[in-house]
């Protein structure tokens, strides 16, 4: 497995680095041949962070955690993947790599004030950001499992089937909501 670690705003040690690496080595037996995992270490103030986001067969995973100490910020980081792991082990078994994903631009859109605070007619909105999502193909349970495996809140794919492009986000109380853009073309060679 491929473990690459970055830290921020601390010292890099080579003692945090191989903790690091062997505690995610432990639970790469659980995991797909083809994993990597990519590990920010920061400090701020006096909390100490490890982000860890984990990707195998397809599958992404991410662990997040702050304490005063590095190792216990790590650990618990850990735990949280070893949870998901468990949680979604049968479902990951049947997971197989999905084809290629392709890109969606999500634009952000600004709506200009006039002068004293109120819109106007004769301001149009304008495009202050554009980002480029891969849309993966997937079936709307493996992407609410993908949802849940990285606390998002939306996840814009490719249905596996009708090969349409959907967005699935969370509403209030937990409950989740699916946008299905089904048009008179499929996207991609279907």
């Amino acid at each position: 497995m491929q473990v690459q670690v970055t830290f921020r705003h601390m010292e890099p040690t080579n003692a945090l680095k191989s903790y690091t690496s062997e505690r995610i080595g432990k639970i790469e037996r659980q995991l797909a041949k083809e994993s990597a995992a990519e590990v920010i270490l920061s400090v701020e103030r006096h909390n100490h962070m490890a982000d860890i986001k984990l990707r195998s067969g397809g599958v992404n995973m991410r662990g997040r955690e702050s304490s005063t100490d590095m190792y216990n910020s790590i650990d618990r980081a850990i735990a949280k993947i070893e949870r998901q792991l468990g949680r979604y082990q049968g479902k990951l078994r049947r997971f197989t790599q999905p084809p290629t994903a392709q890109q969606v631009a999500l634009h952000t859109i600004e709506q200009p004030d006039d002068v004293d605070g109120q819109v106007s007619d004769r301001n149009q909105p304008e495009v202050v950001r554009t980002t480029l999502v891969d849309a993966k193909p997937l079936t709307t349970e493996e992407a609410i499992m993908q949802m849940d495996l990285l606390h998002r809140e939306f996840l814009v794919f490719v249905d596996a089937e009708s090969h349409h492009i959907k967005v699935l986000y969370r509403m209030e109380e937990g409950k989740l909501g699916l946008i299905d853009t089904a048009g008179d073309e499929p996207i991609g060679n279907a």
